[in-house]
């Protein structure tokens, strides 16, 4: 087996001290040369991986995005029962278990510069497209074929993951307010009865 490259060596590295700089000061402040001090190196050894400042925000949604699925993903791949692994996605997804893993003010620093700055809104576009991707998987795993059409399947999907994020949103901006986790359970709770009904048909 050939050794890895420097590149793949280096990269990872570079953005878990980008991420801590993020987390510590500001996405604002998270400059080559902020992240490149914290590494105790030179600045000339980052712009060697990372030519610009978008280019390191770039792939810090990745960075961020791979710490989340490395946690969550693998474990739902661990459930054999499709109906049992989406209401754990739902679970964990609508409870925050992202937290985790990735901050909230990093992701939604790097969410209000997507809206300046079209290559990170183009980046966010795909993952979410992704997202998309996996619950429509989930659910064609989970929902027995001829039960409800693919179009069906697709929007319900979007309609999960419009729960999800706006639910995360809320919770994080409200402080986990009075009330919020009781109504966020009966939304699960509305889409497993949902579930468990179109499989059961």
């Amino acid at each position: 087996m050939g050794r890895k490259s420097k590149a793949a060596e280096r990269r990872p590295e570079i953005l878990k001290n980008a991420y801590k700089v993020a987390e510590e000061t500001g996405l604002k402040n998270t400059t080559l040369s902020a992240i490149a001090r914290r590494m105790g190196v030179a600045t000339s050894l980052l712009t060697h991986y990372f030519h610009s400042k978008d280019d390191l925000i770039v792939s810090l949604i990745y960075y961020m995005v791979e710490q989340y699925d490395r946690t969550l993903i693998l474990d739902f791949h661990s459930i054999p029962d499709p109906l049992e692994r989406m209401e754990a996605i739902l679970d964990s997804r609508l409870m925050e278990y992202s937290r985790l893993t990735i901050e909230d003010k990093v992701w939604y620093e790097v969410f209000g510069m997507s809206f300046r700055n079209e290559k990170i809104r183009n980046n966010l576009k795909a993952l979410y497209l992704r997202d998309v991707e996996y619950l429509i998987s989930e659910l064609s795993a989970l929902i027995p074929e001829n039960r409800i059409s693919r179009e069906d399947i697709e929007n319900l999907s979007r309609m999960i993951l419009l729960m999800m994020e706006g639910a995360n949103y809320y919770f994080g901006a409200t402080g986990d307010a009075p009330g919020t986790r009781a109504a966020v359970a009966g939304l699960k709770t509305i889409f497993i009865d949902y579930f468990r009904k179109i499989t059961r048909l």
